[in-house]
């Protein structure tokens, strides 16, 4: 499988161009560093470069997308790991950094949106630790795309969400596999100088180490 890693970038931070470089992957690998902020505005920039990617990875011969930001930390077998869930969308396991949770959410709501995080079901969490589990999304952190679900989204700037929630949506609406790995656990750049991490047995099930 060929494979495109996209990284939109804003402020790049060192530990996460480590990480992409050291990932592991046998086949033919592509890296590419989107720097398209246009807009000045955090949500319109966030959607134009996911498209501008888009549109990048369908010029091409790729395969599949693995999304990693620029403020993710990924394991170097975040991208072997995912491809192997052979899921339309696959996710790694990470924190969000401004609420609580992991971005491993479960459920669907009666309008269609993804639920709720994992854990707020502390013995779901639990049991799926080290697993791969069904979900209904979320983030764009450490996530592998197929084409065919490339080929289907547009990301468009007059959306009331930005691009993981849209791709989520439309993947209940399409019937699309989506799987997290929660083996696949990256780290979250928390500024001025912290990464968070999903750990069951920390407070809040996210621990928090130095950069």
């Amino acid at each position: 499988m060929r494979v495109l890693v996209f990284c939109p970038t804003n402020e790049l931070f060192g530990v996460t161009l480590q990480s992409i470089f050291r990932l592991e992957w046998d086949g033919p690998l592509d890296i590419w560093f989107g720097r398209d902020n246009p807009y000045g505005d955090r949500v319109k920039d966030i959607i134009y470069s996911y498209e501008r990617g888009r549109q990048v990875f369908m010029a091409g011969a790729w395969e599949a997308m693995l999304t990693v930001e620029s403020d993710m930390v990924v394991p170097p077998n975040a991208l072997r790991r995912l491809v192997e869930t052979g899921a339309d969308v696959a996710y790694g396991l990470y924190c969000w950094r401004d609420q609580p949770g992991w971005n491993a959410y479960v459920e669907v709501r009666e309008e269609g949106w993804p639920g709720h995080s994992i854990t707020e079901e502390p013995d779901r969490a639990r049991e799926g630790w080290g697993q791969v589990i069904e979900v209904t999304g979320l983030g764009f952190g450490c996530t592998l795309i197929r084409r065919p679900v490339l080929e289907a989204v547009e990301f468009h700037l007059d959306d009331e969400q930005v691009p993981d929630s849209m791709l989520a949506r439309e993947a209940i609406r399409q019937g699309w596999t989506q799987r997290c790995d929660l083996n696949v656990v990256c780290g979250h750049v928390q500024r001025p100088m912290w990464v968070l991490w999903p750990d069951l047995m920390a407070e809040g099930m996210r621990r928090r180490t130095r950069l």
